[in-house]
């Protein structure tokens, strides 16, 4: 009988089976507490087609931050930048504000790189200013006027470089000098382009609020009633301003210009006839870390003795309660000129301060 000899197995297409590997067993769990996990190979593993759903609610959520960070993630690559909004062909969307980006003090006029510095994270950047536009004579949520040769004016986010052309404010070679005291933006929820509203002084006493809308022909011009202290401090499409007193104003544009009051000094803080204040407001990290508005008073009170003392009072604005709640105050000797450096050691805030519920 001869002997039998193995018959080899019909070759088929089917690939081999992957071999078993072993793994620890979790007691008690399915499968041993194990999931079967999905693999693609390189062609699959496209970053850009994984990003193609996630990019724009990512980029929403990035820009709610911070522009700053918006732009980064913009500057990736290519197909994330054309999948993304750019901010130059938006016009001036509050959108893409730099809210926490100020221009540090004394860059106003220098060469063409300017810094900023993030009000939140003490993060600084340097960012090219076109001088060609002008010099900065305002800035206002971060954004900045520029204001050039012939009385030209635009407007022009830092962060994103979008520029807007403004009207001329003044004929050219006015014969007056013009003290440029503060500017705000007003503008809803939505809206893609904001009113910018400057609060200027022309010649020696004549103050005067005006308002325009890039693109617009010429500024509203508005004479304020209120006795006003040659500040203004605008926050999230709302434009504040202190009366002399230590009043706060809004100033709307609905159905006609005009000023609300947000919040009066109580009764308390009322002063005497022979008091000079100067009020001025500002934003400072309160104590839960919160950029909040701060709004100060410059307090000289004259007695009939020819003596002098200068008090400096600050308090903490609440515009949903319509309160002003005073956290410090001091008292500086005549002649003493250190409110600058006492207003940077209050800028923190504090823990102990007097209620006037």
């Amino acid at each position: 009988m001869e002997p039998q000899l193995p018959v080899a197995a019909a070759a088929t297409n089917a690939p081999a089976a992957a071999p078993e590997i072993s793994r620890p067993f979790i007691a008690g769990t399915e499968d041993g507490g194990h999931k079967r996990v999905l693999t693609c190979t390189g062609a699959e593993r496209d970053w850009e087609i994984v990003f193609a759903d996630l990019l724009p609610k990512v980029s929403e959520l990035v820009l709610a931050s911070d522009v700053k960070d918006y732009m980064a993630l913009r500057g990736v690559c290519k197909p994330w930048r054309a999948a993304t909004a750019d901010p130059k062909l938006v016009g001036m969307d509050p959108r893409f504000f730099p809210w926490h980006w100020e221009m540090a003090k004394g860059d106003e006029r220098t060469d063409d790189n300017a810094r900023f510095v993030n009000n939140l994270t003490d993060a600084s950047i340097k960012v090219h200013i076109p001088r060609e536009y002008g010099d900065v004579v305002a800035a206002a949520e971060g954004l900045l006027v520029l204001l050039a040769v012939g009385w030209e004016m635009r407007l022009f986010n830092p962060v994103t470089g979008a520029v807007a052309d403004l009207p001329n404010v003044f004929p050219e070679n006015p014969p007056w000098a013009i003290e440029w005291n503060a500017a705000g933006m007003v503008y809803n929820d939505g809206e893609a382009d904001p009113t910018v509203v400057l609060y200027v002084t022309v010649g020696s006493f004549r103050e005067v609020i005006m308002h325009a809308k890039p693109g617009d022909v010429r500024w509203q011009i508005v004479d304020p009633s209120p006795a006003l202290s040659e500040s203004g401090l605008s926050v999230r499409g709302q434009f504040f301003l202190p009366t002399l007193e230590g009043d706060l104003l809004r100033y709307a544009l609905r159905p006609q210009p005009h000023f609300v009051c947000v919040a009066r000094q109580h009764a308390r803080h009322r002063l005497s006839n022979n008091s000079f204040i100067r009020s001025f407001l500002q934003l400072a990290r309160h104590r839960d870390g919160v950029m909040r508005m701060q709004l100060v008073r410059d307090i000289l009170v004259v007695f009939p003795s020819e003596h002098v003392d200068m008090v400096v009072e600050l308090f903490w604005v609440d515009v949903t309660e319509g309160s002003l709640t005073l956290v410090q105050q001091q008292d500086l000797a005549d002649g003493d000129d250190r409110r600058g450096d006492y207003m940077l050691a209050l800028g923190i805030g504090s823990d102990e301060s007097e209620s006037d519920d």
